[in-house]
């Protein structure tokens, strides 16, 4: 099965991260996986996508509240 290209990825960790930012306590990351990805195959691209976004979310939500 092929992986997702990276503009797939880009996309997928985009509404996985929209979906943890609009309900944080009924989303889990695992189901969200499961539910944008519907079965497809992913390789390491996308979770650093999301993990790198998560890590640095404070830093990232101060910069754009300022602008």
């Amino acid at each position: 099965m092929a992986k997702l290209s990276r503009h797939a990825s880009r996309q997928a960790a985009f509404q996985i991260l929209f979906a943890l930012e609009k309900d944080p306590t009924n989303n889990s990351i695992d189901s969200l996986y499961e539910i944008v990805l519907d079965g497809k195959s992913f390789d390491d691209y996308l979770p650093s996508l999301v993990n790198g976004v998560l890590g640095t979310k404070a830093e990232l939500d101060e910069k754009f509240h300022r602008i």
